[in-house]
């Protein structure tokens, strides 16, 4: 049984005119009544199209070409000049990116050092307490960016 309904579907479909012309239907109705129902029907119809990505549907660069001869072209050379724009603008942001890390690494090994040279400072002057104290301090401060760092590269491989 659904195989006959589909089979039914196709061959009305096969044999339906992909565009109807309004006035041809409503000329073959003679009811003024249901002529004004179907014309209400054809007019609540709406067609949509949807086309994704930075060009026009092809069918719209034709309907460019009409108004404006070079259109297309135009069309494509300003696609052509933002995907140059946004790869400039990843590669700039890119480089950033990698000198503020340079940055803060060259920033957590003069402050290693630099807490490495008081703790032994202060451990040589016997404040053994306040040595280890700061000591402490250091390793969990490292600690913790090396930890979030791994968490980043691992998130990163996650992503990718």
């Amino acid at each position: 049984m659904a195989e006959e309904i589909k089979n039914q579907s196709k061959e009305a479909n096969a044999n339906r005119p992909s565009r109807v012309d309004l006035n041809e239907v409503l000329k073959d109705i003679k009811d003024p009544e249901q002529r004004t129902i179907v014309a209400h029907a054809f007019t609540a119809m709406v067609e949509s199209k949807a086309f994704s990505g930075p060009l026009p549907a092809p069918e719209d660069f034709k309907a460019y070409q009409e108004v404006v001869q070079d259109a297309p072209e135009r069309i494509l050379s300003m696609a052509e000049h933002q995907m140059e724009h946004r790869i400039e603008c990843e590669k700039k942001i890119i480089n950033i990116r990698a000198k503020e890390s340079r940055i803060g690494q060259i920033m957590a090994f003069v402050i290693a050092l630099v807490s490495m040279g008081v703790i032994c400072f202060l451990g040589y002057t016997g404040h053994d307490w306040l040595a280890g104290t700061i000591t402490a301090i250091v390793v969990g401060l490292a600690s913790v960016f090396l930890l979030k760092k791994q968490k980043d590269v691992n998130q990163e491989e996650e992503d990718n």
